[in-house]
């Protein structure tokens, strides 16, 4: 049987699931992970919802309160359901392009896209490398304008020994199985502004609870995936576990409360957090080591007062026929790699994609941008591969990986 290693992992052990499954109904243990994710973030504030997207959304209801401006700037190079987030909240996204060093927004295209209507930034910290220019944006936007953080990808990066999440005025982040902790579903909304809590506060305060059968069913989906994070588990059920992946852009999403079982499982992952921060941190320095000085791939390029927690490892290929011909070596020695999102939003989003948000809002999407607008975002979903960098990667798996990358750009 050959070894089969998955795109994503996390090492979930059997007490972290336990954990949930004593904490099913104990309301104090969401009470206690929010301030477990305070101490950790060094943010107040800390609200749980069912998912990172929803966490966004109602940001962004949260701000359309304080604000009667409408546009969001967004990277061009992202996840696109913060669209249809964005959307849903009837806001209109403002697009910017991205850097080929960092592969984040770029800072100064950024800035040229704010106008009287912008309501917030909305900057990403995409594959877990942290947005450096966040650091300087607040100095150099008006004061009305809100910078939303997505950590999404990126619980436990750093930027001059802060976490991310700390620099804008609200930020979020998810716990969906493929991220760094990994509660199946679930995200987290997190401030320092009191005034800005209490109106999330507010905002939150009718949203459901899950149901007691769909909080069955997603503790068993929370068993499933402690198996399934299992390389041998992995290895054996890997065509039935490759039929549930999709990739296509949700029309919607929902919007309900964290639950106790998820909140059970996400204390018990915090208690060793730190240990699984450094193995990505590590995987990914070893592999843009072992990378390094290869003139046909673009590495990212990470500050020293950086720590970067990879959630996925980017790597780019100056020709498109090497990115296809690594990931079918890959497939063949058992190594999961993706191109994760297929284009740039500017190209999934051109008249072509109909979100049906609810029965009343079907229709299509056109964010109104040329095919050839944002040149780097549009070569960069041509030519990116991602590679597993989680904790359950093993030195030779990297050295694998590597080498067959090596051999093929060589060629």
């Amino acid at each position: 049987m050959l070894k089969r290693l998955s795109i994503i992992g996390h090492p979930l052990r059997l007490p972290d699931v336990m954990r949930g499954t004593s904490s099913f109904f104990k309301k104090r243990s969401q009470e206690y992970f929010q301030q477990q994710l305070s101490g950790i973030l060094g943010l107040k504030y800390v609200f749980c919802l069912s998912s990172g997207i929803a966490a966004f959304y109602v940001i962004l209801e949260t701000l359309k309160k304080l604000s009667a401006r409408k546009e969001v700037i967004v990277p061009c190079y992202t996840a696109p359901s913060l669209v249809v987030a964005i959307q849903k909240a009837g806001l209109t996204p403002v697009v910017c392009d991205i850097r080929l060093t960092d592969f984040n927004a770029d800072g100064d295209e950024v800035l040229k896209k704010i106008n009287q209507n912008t309501l917030c930034i909305l900057g990403v910290h995409m594959f877990g490398i942290p947005w450096v220019d966040i650091v300087d944006l607040r100095k150099k936007i008006p004061k009305d304008i809100f910078i939303i953080e997505d950590c999404a990808q990126a619980f436990g990066s750093r930027i001059q020994e802060r976490a991310v999440g700390s620099f804008g005025d609200i930020s979020f982040y998810s716990f969906n199985r493929g991220k760094n902790l990994p509660t199946y579903d679930g995200g987290c909304i997190v401030t320092n502004s009191k005034a800005i809590a209490e109106s999330v506060a507010e905002a939150i305060a009718g949203i459901p609870s899950l149901g007691a059968f769909a909080g069955v069913l997603l503790a068993l989906k929370v068993w499933a995936l402690y198996f399934s994070f299992k390389p041998s588990f992995y290895s054996i059920f890997y065509p039935l576990i490759a039929c549930f992946k999709d990739t296509s852009v949700p029309d919607d999403f929902r919007i309900v409360r964290y639950t106790s079982f998820q909140a059970g499982v996400g204390s018990s992952l915090l208690v060793h957090a730190q240990e699984t921060f450094t193995a990505r941190c590590e995987n990914g320095k070893r592999l843009i080591s072992l990378l390094h000085g290869i003139p046909e791939i673009i590495l990212p390029k990470i500050p020293e007062n950086v720590v970067a927690v990879f959630n996925r490892f980017p790597l780019v290929f100056k020709e498109a026929r090497h990115r296809d011909r690594v990931m079918e070596r890959l497939h063949r020695a058992g190594i999961e790699s993706s191109k994760l999102y297929l284009k740039p939003l500017h190209h999934i989003f051109d008249g072509s994609t109909t979100l049906t948000i609810n029965p009343e809002r079907s229709r299509r999407i056109d964010l109104g941008y040329k095919k050839d607008d944002f040149p780097n975002a549009v070569y960069f979903a041509q030519r990116l591969l991602t590679l597993p960098i989680h904790p359950l990667v093993e030195q030779e798996d990297i050295e694998v990986m590597a080498r067959i990358i090596k051999e093929v750009v060589s060629r």
